[in-house]
């Protein structure tokens, strides 16, 4: 631009007019017009060049690391409903049989009152009863003395050894209830006099097996003496 003004002012010296000055002025403004132009042209390249290698250099993708996927474990599946029950199959109807019914029964008559007077008078009480008959009376000493017998069998095999070396015997009564051919409730109702042979007595009866009681025979409580003496004495 000073350019511009030195040769636009410049004059030529005398004072004269210079017929080239426009020439010359258009000849400068066309130099100063390329200069910027030029200087144009230069900062244009200047920027697209920056610009480019501003695009051009673009920074690398950052490194994805490998992911490793886990496999989910599967659901199980849903349990399956329990089958439909059946329904029950119908009952058949069951039909009243023919039940017969008893006949209807007269009403009884009444009984005819007493006469004025009369007393009622009930039956006698029933006595004692009757004494057994011969076959049971023979049935029943006979059992008497199976049972005596036994009960003195079976004081023999309870005899202790040491009244035995002692040469000891004597009678002990002995009272039991006879339950099904077994003595129970076995009491020493009078003593031998002595001890050994009282407690080998009552052994005795309770382990003794008694006779079968005849029929119709209802006793069950006995009281009898049984002898304590060394077999063969």
């Amino acid at each position: 631009m000073a350019l511009f003004r030195r040769l636009s002012t410049s004059t030529p010296q005398g004072g004269g007019v210079d017929p080239f000055s426009d020439e010359t002025a258009h000849a400068g403004l066309t130099f100063v017009l390329a200069l910027i132009a030029e200087a144009v042209i230069l900062s244009g390249g200047v920027a697209w060049y920056v610009w480019g290698r501003q695009i051009i250099a673009v920074p690398p993708p950052p490194k994805v690391e490998s992911v490793q996927l886990r496999k989910q474990p599967k659901k199980p599946p849903p349990p399956k409903p329990p089958p439909p029950v059946p329904p029950p199959p119908p009952q058949a109807a069951v039909t009243p049989t023919n039940v017969p019914i008893p006949p209807v029964l007269p009403p009884l008559e009444p009984m005819p009152p007493l006469p004025s007077g009369a007393a009622f008078t009930p039956a006698p009480p029933s006595g004692p009863p009757a004494p057994p008959t011969a076959p049971l009376a023979s049935m029943v000493a006979s059992f008497s003395a199976e049972l005596d017998q036994a009960l003195f069998l079976c004081a023999q095999g309870h005899y202790p050894p040491q009244a035995m070396m002692a040469g000891l015997s004597g009678t002990g009564t002995v009272s039991f209830v006879y339950n099904n051919q077994r003595a129970t409730h076995v009491k020493l109702v009078q003593s031998t006099g002595h001890f050994s042979l009282d407690r080998a007595l009552v052994r005795a009866v309770r382990t003794c097996s008694l006779p079968p009681a005849p029929a119709g025979y209802s006793r069950r409580d006995f009281e009898i003496p049984i002898e304590m003496r060394p077999s063969g004495g």
